[in-house]
């Protein structure tokens, strides 16, 4: 399935009272596929979508915009966003 819109929805996920743990959504080139992934702020990994939805994007341009879309609706900037998919990069697995 090739991406023509992508609903938005709410992914900040209060983990207790006083911390709120940020996710973004990023681009994810595979093999034969680019699609989206999503990030926990200093969690190892992502999860990307088309595991789970079959979402994939021509270019990976296409797939940039609509994280960087889907981020912005959430009120993360693309600074933030980088930041976040970097500490999910730089964790270390429990």
């Amino acid at each position: 399935m090739v991406a023509t819109s992508i609903p938005v929805a709410l992914y900040a996920t209060k983990t207790r009272p006083e911390k709120i743990t940020m996710h973004a959504w990023t681009p994810v080139i595979a093999a034969t596929y680019i699609t989206l992934g999503l990030a926990t702020e200093n969690v190892a990994g992502y999860a990307p979508l088309k595991d789970r939805t079959g979402l994939e994007f021509r270019t990976y341009p296409e797939a940039k915009t609509a994280a960087d879309r889907m981020n912005e609706a959430l009120g993360i900037t693309p600074a933030e966003a980088t930041r976040i998919v970097v500490s999910s990069m730089t964790a270390t697995s429990t």
